[in-house]
Formats: structure tokens, C-alpha cells, sequence
């Protein structure tokens, strides 16, 4: 599973950085909680921070519709 979320983030990555943000994977829990950290040039902006979180969390809700994701954002 960690292998897969890494492609999914690695497929996204260039849109998510070119609009000033970064996300990486930080571990899959036991229980299958997948732990984001998100970062953002311009965390000020809600739009872009929400844009770029529900873009990673559709694209892995995609192929495990199961999985709790837990993002931390970090200034």
C-alpha cells in the first residue's frame, strides 16, 4: 500500500509544486491511516491549501475508498 500512495503523490506532485505546494507521505499506520505532511508557500490562501489537500485525498480515495488520511499542514 505505502508503494502505491507514493506513485499517487509522485502523479500529482508537479501541479501541487508548481502552484507553490508540497505534500509527502510520513508513514501508513498499522490500522491503514495514511499521514500526509503538506506544506504551502501561500498557507494563507485556504483555497489552495484545500485545492491541493482533496486533490491528493480524491486521487488515493481512488484506489482505497477505505483509507482514513490524516494531513498535517506545516507552515
Amino acid at each position: 500500500m505505502e508503494n502505491e500512495i507514493k506513485e499517487i503523490i509522485a502523479g500529482l506532485k508537479a501541479g501541487i509544486e508548481g502552484e507553490g505546494g508540497k505534500i509527502e507521505l510520513t508513514g501508513v499506520q498499522t490500522d491503514g491511516t495514511i499521514c500526509l505532511e503538506q506544506r504551502e508557500d501561500c498557507a494563507s490562501c485556504l483555497a489552495t491549501v484545500w485545492t491541493h489537500r482533496l486533490r491528493v485525498e480524491r486521487a488515493i480515495k481512488k484506489e482505497f475508498p477505505e483509507a482514513k488520511i490524516e494531513v498535517q499542514l506545516v507552515s
